[in-house]
């Protein structure tokens, strides 16, 4: 089951989507945007080491799925789930979105000039998933 889901390019979150309810909270002074750069660090550290990106972290209750579309550079989506998550169903699932991504936003990428709004549409794109 998804638990959130975050599109983030070069650290920055573009998106980020509660579906539902998570069974910790993040302390006030760790927002979405820490969040997001530390998990394109983490990403970048395991492809300059050891030449591929992270499929999945597994924590005690979650897991935290990525995915990198090589279509556009330095994007990242990222779905949270409970830890019973199929990982090949997700990876399936990620695959997905990223591509209704990109065929909805791959100009607005192009043209970015720091408007979050611009994707903001994205959460009613992906009801059709």
């Amino acid at each position: 089951m998804m638990l959130n889901i975050q599109v983030i390019r070069s650290g920055l979150l573009l998106f980020n989507l509660r579906c539902r309810n998570l069974d910790f909270s993040l302390p006030d002074f760790v927002g979405n945007n820490l969040t997001s750069a530390f998990f394109t660090v983490l990403n970048t550290i395991s492809e300059t080491c050891i030449g591929a990106s992270i499929k999945y972290i597994k924590l005690q209750n979650f897991s935290f799925h990525f995915y990198n579309d090589v279509s556009v550079p330095n994007l990242l989506f990222v779905i949270t789930t409970q830890i019973d998550s199929d990982p090949e169903e997700i990876r399936l699932q990620l695959k997905k979105i990223a591509s209704i991504f990109n065929e909805n936003f791959s100009n607005n990428l192009c043209q970015f000039n720091g408007n979050l709004c611009t994707f903001q549409n994205f959460q009613e794109l992906l009801a059709e998933i």
